[in-house]
């Protein structure tokens, strides 16, 4: 059962209708879904590795429409990605998320804040493009203000006829501040403290997330080549000597 426990203050939900997108495009910077040969529902377009989506301030906390969910348009034989078809109807559930993150669809409301809550993404058949709000609510018992980073992790299930098979979980980063690169405990500054998690960042990204959970291993990309490699440690020698 989706979460409907707190109403949303004023100024809240005139940021919602403020930010609702008219145009139904398929946007570089949305989650593109479809699905594989295999008949599984994929995602591809957006990086969860590679993004952290920025939150504005709005009254009780952070707000922001990206990424948004858009329909793949062109069959991608390489990323073994193909269109929806009609008939199915993509559902977004909430697998897990840190606490004071929430999604909210505009015009139903409903909110993605506990696992298990899920939308349906409209309109429902092959033709798809939802933006919801993302919040991190500043007066929530769980927000912390310390906190850099807010991770919630999804899959996409289908209840229509075509019956595709429920994705793979994919995760989306939010923050509300910019972050400094090369910062790998997300403590605010490069210092020494920061090398043994850029290390891990490099040669292991997966050990990087389970040392440092509230922070993100693309913060070593220091020459924002999105990727993390040798290339960066300059950058990052650089950032902690001062550039001297």
């Amino acid at each position: 059962m989706n979460s409907v426990h707190r109403p949303l203050r004023p100024l809240v939900l005139t940021g919602l209708l403020m930010l609702v997108p008219v145009a139904f495009a398929q946007h570089e910077g949305d989650v593109w879904v479809g699905v594989s040969g295999a008949d599984q529902l994929k995602r591809g377009g957006f990086d969860d590795f590679v993004n952290i989506v920025k939150l504005e301030p709005t009254d009780g906390g952070f707000l922001g429409n990206n990424p948004g969910f858009d329909h793949i348009v062109n069959p991608n034989v390489d990323d073994d990605l193909f269109p929806l078809e009609s008939g199915v109807q993509v559902r977004l559930e909430l697998v897990a998320a840190d606490p004071a993150i929430s999604g909210i669809q505009v015009g139903t409301f409903l909110r993605l804040e506990n696992p298990g809550d899920s939308v349906l993404l409209r309109p429902s058949g092959p033709v798809l493009h939802e933006h919801l709000l993302w919040f991190i609510d500043s007066e929530s018992p769980g927000f912390d203000p310390q906190r850099k980073i807010w991770r919630a992790t999804f899959m996409l299930t289908d209840t229509g006829s075509t019956q595709y098979a429920t994705s793979e979980s994919f995760s989306i980063m939010f923050t509300n501040q910019d972050l400094l690169l090369g910062d790998m405990n997300c403590d605010g500054a490069v210092t020494v403290s920061d090398i043994n998690g850029f290390v891990a960042a490099l040669v292991d990204p997966p050990a990087y997330a389970l040392q440092f959970p509230d922070c993100a291993a693309i913060l070593a990309d220091m020459n924002d080549d999105e990727r993390i490699s040798v290339g960066d440690i300059g950058g990052f020698v650089d950032a902690l000597t001062g550039g001297a």
